[in-house]
């Protein structure tokens, strides 16, 4: 009976060390887990510059002619649709819809790649694709309309882009600007948690709206690291500071506020008589 006794707890202390070993051997190792936007910085994408979009470009255009929606753009052009300039054009999704509407189009990007897809995909006579830097744009050249969708959360000074913008608008030329807000301007969001959950919530109106392979492609969008990385990088306005600063730089501007975006129109006084704080022969700003 004693020999039996030895044995089982021989044994039994011989299971638990063998068990124990590899529980010592990780608790000996420092692992550090990634969040997607520290994963990113790791290889040397700076997320919060809107290059960073790079290496998201085709995913990007994939996902966004799936639900991207202009019609904000379109019922709000000016009667006059002679030049256009689209300001962060993307892969040209909007720039395609004003070649049609406008007798000549040009539209701006900073990134490389995302311009490629334009000229590939959407190239058209009367429109011309620029690589250019929406912080740094000088701009020789006057336009019946200026749009520009989702860039200007990325900008570095943007009373001094839409001064320079204003400038550049042709008498009685229109601004039409749509950017995303926060909805929770007291809530930070540290977490990619927040938009897979947020991406789930979305799949069953894509799959009715896109079918299955529409639907994975904008749930695989969402959910990648890249976008996470960059959505979590990205910071917005609320809807208050929005109407404030825009309303600030552009009186007399109207606003719409549709979900998580705000769009704002401004249009240019039909000659420089008109423009407050000016003299006949003197400019606006």
């Amino acid at each position: 009976m004693l020999q039996h006794v030895f044995v089982f707890s021989h044994t039994f202390l011989a299971s638990t060390q063998i068990k124990k070993a590899p529980a010592r051997r990780l608790r000996s190792k420092k692992i550090r887990v990634f969040r997607p936007s520290e994963r990113l910085k790791f290889l040397g994408v700076q997320l919060d510059h809107p290059q960073s979009f790079d290496h998201l470009a085709e995913a990007y255009d994939a996902a966004a002619s799936l639900e991207r929606n202009h019609d904000f753009f379109l019922r709000n052009l000016p009667e006059r649709r002679g030049h256009a300039l689209d300001v962060g054009c993307g892969p040209g999704l909007l720039a395609l819809e004003l070649s049609q509407r406008f007798d000549s189009v040009t539209a701006i990007d900073i990134s490389e790649p995302m311009l490629a897809i334009a000229r590939r995909k959407r190239a058209a006579p009367n429109v011309e694709y620029r690589l250019a830097d929406v912080n740094r744009l000088v701009l020789n050249e006057t336009f019946d309309a200026i749009v520009s969708h989702t860039t200007f959360h990325h900008l570095e000074n943007i009373p001094e882009t839409l001064a320079r913008l204003k400038a550049a608008l042709s008498p009685g030329g229109r601004l039409i600007l749509l950017d995303l807000v926060n909805r929770w301007p007291r809530i930070m969001r540290r977490y990619s948690v927040f938009d897979i959950a947020a991406a789930g919530v979305k799949f069953p109106s894509d799959l009715l709206r896109h079918g299955r392979c529409g639907a994975r492609c904008l749930w695989r969008f969402r959910v990648s690291h890249g976008w996470l990385a960059h959505h979590q990088a990205d910071r917005y306005l609320s809807a208050g500071e929005f109407r404030a600063l825009y309303g600030r730089h552009l009186p007399g501007a109207t606003f719409t506020r549709t979900w998580h975006f705000m769009g704002v129109i401004w249009q240019s006084p039909s000659s420089v008589d008109q423009i407050p704080g000016t003299k006949p022969g003197q400019g606006g700003c």
